[in-house]
């Protein structure tokens, strides 16, 4: 064997051991940029069903706190149970405003989703007309849509990402 071959050969080992480390750290790469992905989106799913249970809570204390308060129910009320709601109502109410407010993953969606302004309107307007609970119902169940899209949203652009790498790869 000529001097040339040889040094072709070895060349050609060296490059055919470099290429095969550096496809274990991309691969490497890739599979942890996937699980750190798939974390996020699992973490956005998690916080956007707590704040889910936060705000169905709060509506089912707050239809009885404000029916009970209101100029509607009567002169005799049961203080026992107006105590009672009352309780119910303003422990869901800190829940659900510490859960508004110590999100991380999911904070720009409440931003933009507008959650605090859209039940203060639609809760104001029951309080001064009880008549209104259809569209307070209304207005909780489109921003609970909302909110799951916003979590599907999350779990979709994971999903698209695997895609386009498991495309990206059929390529090469």
């Amino acid at each position: 064997m000529d001097a040339g071959a040889s040094k072709f050969t070895e060349v050609l080992s060296i490059s055919a051991v470099l290429a095969s480390t550096l496809g274990i750290f991309i691969t490497h790469a890739l599979a942890r940029s996937r699980d750190q992905e798939k974390q996020h989106a699992e973490n956005v799913k998690q916080e956007a069903r707590e704040l889910l249970t936060a705000l169905y809570t709060l509506f089912a204390a707050y239809t009885p706190y404000a029916t009970v308060h209101s100029k509607f129910y009567g002169p005799h009320k049961d203080e026992a149970l107006m105590k009672e709601i009352d309780v119910k109502y303003f422990a869901a109410t800190v829940e659900f405003h510490r859960i508004l407010d110590d999100r991380l993953y999911i904070v720009e969606g409440i931003k933009h989703i507008q959650i605090k302004r859209r039940w203060d309107g639609a809760s104001n307007a029951f309080w001064h007309n009880i008549a209104e609970e259809g569209n307070l119902k209304a207005e909780v169940d489109a921003t609970r849509d909302e909110i799951v899209a916003m979590a599907l949203k999350s779990e979709r652009s994971f999903l698209d990402w695997y895609q386009n790498l498991v495309e990206e790869s059929d390529r090469v």
